[in-house]
């Protein structure tokens, strides 16, 4: 039992921060129970731990006062079921060489035993872009929680060794526009767990608002190439129908007012074909930025790797 306190961390708070976390948290450790060891130098105390979730780990805090002062003892002094990352089960016990941290009465002792869920880190961040042209500057503000180790992939292969970064608040600079996939995992190093979240950063003219302003203007000039060809359609027909009409006129009036009539029809259409032709144009120059701005937004985009388990290091 003394070789297994040595693989746990003690935790362990003043008076004020013990009762905040129990205050916070619910306490899962019952029927506390304290005894004098045989040779009177140890003391022994019980608890169960009970949970349906065998899964589910517990960080153990031992509280422990004479007389309204907090006794802390020695972690070499704590030995057994205490520590961080303890699975459930009945009859956990630590034992305590209390001699070296307190000399008075035991029975005087208010000993209890706080057992909350261990918490995994939760990973988090926003971003602020700096600079509106290319070398983009990016500020990366880090809002995981549970959290002391950082690892970032902001999946920019022309940075080279600048692509990745263990700070906590980066700021990254990126040579080209394009959309980049910015990967954080946020480690806990004290239950060796990771948390991983990723968001897209849209950089310079590769981003999708550029992409669909061109798409959105490509629609525009496509529906007045189709209404300036109705048009142009429409005037042909009419110019047809009544040149037909004005060449068979008898009556000298009516000639002259059908040959306006053709003639207008005849300048419609023309400028009816003109602006298609310009309509057109702009269709198949929209069309070309669009393509343009697809091939930007694929730059340096790569699948994620999503990470496992953490150690107590990065390794890159």
């Amino acid at each position: 039992m003394k070789n297994k306190g040595k693989y746990f961390i003690f935790l362990l708070f003043t008076a004020f921060s013990i009762n905040h976390v129990a205050g916070q948290e619910t306490n899962f450790a019952s029927n506390v129970k304290k005894s004098l060891s045989v040779d009177g130098k140890g003391l022994t105390i019980e608890y169960d731990l009970e949970f349906a979730d065998t899964t589910q780990l517990f960080d153990i805090i031992l509280k422990i006062d004479h007389k309204g002062n907090v006794i802390q003892p020695l972690e070499n002094d704590l030995h057994g079921d205490c520590g961080n990352r303890l699975k459930p089960g009945m009859e956990k016990i630590i034992m305590w060489d209390f001699p070296n941290d307190f000399k008075g009465g035991i029975n005087e002792l208010n000993v209890d035993v706080i057992a909350i869920k261990t918490r995994g880190p939760l990973a988090g961040f926003d971003f602020k872009i700096l600079t509106s042209k290319p070398p983009f500057d990016v500020k990366f503000t880090n809002k995981s929680k549970n959290a002391d180790m950082y690892s970032w992939n902001f999946n920019d292969l022309k940075s080279g060794k600048n692509n990745l970064s263990t700070l906590e608040s980066p700021v990254h600079r990126f040579k080209s526009a394009g959309n980049y996939n910015i990967e954080l995992t946020a480690g806990n190093s004290i239950n060796t767990t990771s948390n991983t979240t990723m968001k897209v950063v849209a950089l310079g003219k590769g981003n999708e608002q550029e992409l669909q302003k061109h798409k959105k203007l490509r629609t525009i000039w496509l529906g007045s190439a189709i209404a300036t060809t109705a048009v142009g359609g429409f005037s042909f027909l009419k110019y047809i129908k009544t040149k037909n009409e004005w060449r068979t006129e008898p009556d000298i009036e009516k000639y002259n007012e059908l040959e306006k009539k053709y003639k207008t029809y005849m300048i419609m259409g023309a400028a009816a074909v003109a602006v298609t032709g310009v309509c057109i144009t702009q269709v198949f120059i929209q069309t070309k930025k669009i393509r343009t701005t697809e091939q930007a937004l694929s730059i340096n985009y790569i699948p994620l790797n999503k990470g496992g388990a953490m150690g107590l290091a990065w390794n890159f």
